[in-house]
């Protein structure tokens, strides 16, 4: 069974990334870790091997706008990462919420739509690799 619990940078560090998130694992660094967690509510999915699984959250930008984030090892339980997801945006108070899926990664782009997340563009070499990612938002 896993286990849910708030997040902490060196959960981070631990988590395998799933291929399509593997650009990410360039900017993943204490740093990037610390600001994560300091920015706002977030939550990590450890499996019964005591290994990271997923870790997410909302990052505030401002009052009322945050952005979603979420980063998943290959072996994270969809049904379990989307539940933690619907309850941490269901319970946020934020009016805005966005997040971005890489234009090349339909699971990500089906996970946003499920998660109420509309598409509002593409933003051109958004990612650290120049990546294009799509802009969704989230309006309550």
């Amino acid at each position: 069974m896993a286990s849910l619990v708030a997040f902490l940078p060196e959960h981070l560090s631990a988590l395998a990334l799933q291929p399509a998130q593997d650009g990410t694992a360039d900017v993943m660094d204490e740093a990037y870790a610390l600001g994560l967690a300091a920015g706002g509510p977030a939550w990590t999915l450890f499996g019964r091997d005591g290994r990271p699984l997923a870790c997410g959250g909302l990052y505030g930008v401002w009052t009322g706008r945050a952005i979603a984030w979420a980063l998943l090892s290959p072996l994270a339980p969809m049904v379990a990462v989307t539940r933690a997801a619907r309850v941490m945006l269901g319970g946020s108070g934020v009016r805005r919420v966005e997040c971005f899926v890489d234009v090349d990664f339909p699971q990500g782009h089906r996970w946003a739509t499920m998660l109420g997340f509309r598409p509002e563009g593409v933003m051109r070499a958004f990612c650290p690799r120049g990546r294009d990612h799509t802009l969704y938002a989230r309006i309550d």
